[in-house]
């Protein structure tokens, strides 16, 4: 178990819970032998990973990675097989801090408007002021007839 100053706390575990860790760290060696061609050698330590699912946009507008279990994805990984140091990170995955209103959606930026009223419409930026935007919702404008009936 790991604490969030980075502190590893020993857990001592059962004959059932050794059991079941020795099945699974034999499982991960004979599928990177078999299956992948890498020979890791004994697995003396196992890592739980939890998946990247996407990214997220807070309600300050920083873009925030959003991590989870994932159905059907193995989450237990061998030491030998995490990479610890990445040399060109991809671009499309990196946390990004929340941009000024004014440069995320410039004057005359189109885009899709959210809000209950008229959600999925387009929208066009008009004008910033004191860190709030002017809109253009485009909308559909229907008049409804009434037929008033009487049944007796």
């Amino acid at each position: 178990m790991l604490l969030d100053q980075g502190q590893v706390i020993p857990v001592p575990h059962g004959p059932a819970e050794l059991s079941n860790w020795r099945r699974k760290s034999e499982k991960i060696e004979n599928h990177y032998s078999r299956r992948m061609g890498i020979v890791t050698g004994p697995v003396e330590v196992m890592f739980h990973v939890e998946m990247l699912k996407g990214m997220r946009k807070t309600e300050e507008g920083a873009v925030v990675k959003e991590y989870g279990p994932m159905p059907g994805v193995e989450t237990d990984y061998a030491a030998q097989t995490i990479v610890w140091n990445v040399v060109s990170e991809d671009q499309r995955f990196l946390e990004k801090a929340p941009l000024p209103i004014e440069e995320e959606f410039p004057e005359g930026a189109r885009a899709f408007f959210l809000g209950e009223f008229n959600y999925g419409r387009p929208l066009e930026v008009i004008k910033h002021h004191d860190n709030l935007t002017d809109i253009w919702i485009s909308t559909i404008v229907t008049t409804t007839h009434f037929l008033l009936t009487r049944v007796y």
